[in-house]
């Protein structure tokens, strides 16, 4: 691939590509969704996205991947895949045994807010599927999955998940002016969103087994909590996916 297809974006916000000769040059929004339009020629292509890790903050491991692919007639969906170093773990916790663990429910149960760092052998995605209007750039939704080293999807054992892995993200301001307003926005959303009970049930009894098996906490001195390894492999305790749009939108570096 050239270096004209790589795109970055600095902490100011700043998009850019390099070209062949290794100048810098800057482009609006408008002429990036105009110039990845002409590029794609109406087919799907995948493109790295690169994005400075201080945009977005500590969640973001980064690069953020990009696809772009058709979505209406002549329109282009542009597809972001977010590398998350943390699972934010808004929620009530219960005692289980030894450990402390998400109830992802609507209880008494006293609520915290963990972070639940990525496990070495995992890629945790949140995939960001954006359309420009000609004026603002739009999320459409969230999906929320992760990744064994071989690139096979799974969908973890939490709430606010559908089994195609979209997010249940609530409601708030998904459109932004800029593509990185709009990125922004989602991932700020995902980060501070409280875990609800909405399809908590999915499972059974055995989701929520496998629940507890994976996200484990231990307290130690003051108010932090200790991560527990999980006490199978996470493929085990989740559950694997087939998404179309999951899997004809991954970027290549992801």
């Amino acid at each position: 691939m050239s270096e004209s297809s790589y795109y970055r974006i600095d902490p100011s916000g700043e998009a850019y590509y390099i070209t062949t000769q290794r100048q810098k040059v800057i482009i609006s929004d408008e002429t990036f969704a105009k110039h990845a339009n002409a590029a794609t020629q109406g087919k799907s292509v995948k493109v790295p996205l690169l994005i400075h890790g201080s945009v977005l903050g500590d969640i973001v491991r980064g690069p953020v991947g990009m696809s772009v692919s058709p979505y209406s007639g002549t329109q282009m969906q542009y597809v972001f895949s977010v590398l998350l170093n943390y699972l934010p773990l808004n929620a009530p916790f219960i005692v289980d045994g030894a450990d402390l663990v998400p109830a992802f429910r609507e209880d008494d149960s006293k609520e915290l807010k963990l972070k639940w760092t990525v496990l070495s052998d995992m890629r945790l995605i949140l995939m960001i599927p954006v359309i420009y209007d000609g004026n603002r750039f739009i999320a459409l939704e969230q999906f929320l999955f992760a990744l064994t080293d071989r690139n096979l999807p799974y969908r973890l054992p939490t709430s606010n998940v559908y089994e195609d892995c979209r997010l249940c993200a609530g409601t708030f301001d998904s459109t932004g002016q800029t593509i990185m307003d709009t990125i922004s926005k989602c991932v700020k959303q995902f980060e501070l969103s409280r875990w609800q009970s909405d399809l908590s049930n999915r499972g059974g009894e055995n989701g929520m087994r496998n629940s507890k098996r994976l996200f484990r906490f231990r307290p130690e001195d003051g108010d932090e909590f200790k991560q527990m390894p999980p006490l199978s492999a996470w493929p085990s305790l989740s559950t694997q996916v087939a998404v179309g749009f999951i899997s004809s939108n991954l970027p290549f570096q992801v």
